[in-house]
């Protein structure tokens, strides 16, 4: 298994494998409500940005991690989504600069529970040192709730609020620093 920064040749398989989560999520939670896949347009972006990692083998995706420096971005990447930034960063208690927000952290399901969304975010420390790493789940995504955690992060949640194609739910934020 090896580690790299996801290029746009990874396009292709990283939306298979985006689309394997989301479709495992549903399968197995008929209340589950995905956040939903991104487009291409946006996953294109997010590679050539290059603010991601991804663990391979054998030519094939384990798993992906992407972040941004963009409060807005993270939370907010459509209009419809009804929450007061001010309260989030009040829950928070959000430092006014030095943060990065987990964006996208996805396992291949069928590599689940073998740690590889914990090897991932471990990859990152060094180029997180000194900063706040905020995260955020969907109150039944066990398993990224469960990486958080083992991990070490704040639980700050829940939080609700209202996506205007979804119903409203409850968000567990996550924060810790590096």
């Amino acid at each position: 298994m090896r580690i790299r920064k996801g290029t746009l040749e990874d396009l292709e398989a990283l939306t298979k494998l985006l689309c394997r989560v989301e479709a495992d999520a549903y399968y197995n939670d008929d209340d589950f409500y995905s956040l939903s896949s991104p487009s291409r347009e946006e996953l294109s972006q997010e590679l050539e940005e290059g603010r991601n990692v991804l663990l391979y083998e054998n030519r094939r995706i384990l798993a992906y991690f992407s972040y941004t420096y963009d409060m807005m971005e993270a939370f907010f990447p459509s209009k419809g989504r009804q929450m007061d930034i001010e309260d989030l960063l009040e829950t928070i208690n959000y430092v006014s600069d030095g943060y990065v927000i987990v964006k996208r952290l996805a396992v291949d399901p069928s590599y689940k529970n073998r740690g590889y969304g914990l090897l991932l975010l471990n990859s990152m420390s060094e180029r997180f040192r000194d900063k706040v790493l905020l995260g955020y789940a969907y109150n039944k995504s066990k398993d990224l709730i469960d990486i958080y955690e083992a991990k070490g992060f704040k639980n700050h949640g829940p939080y609700s609020f209202k996506l205007l194609d979804k119903p409203e739910g409850e968000y567990y934020l996550f924060s810790k620093r590096y």
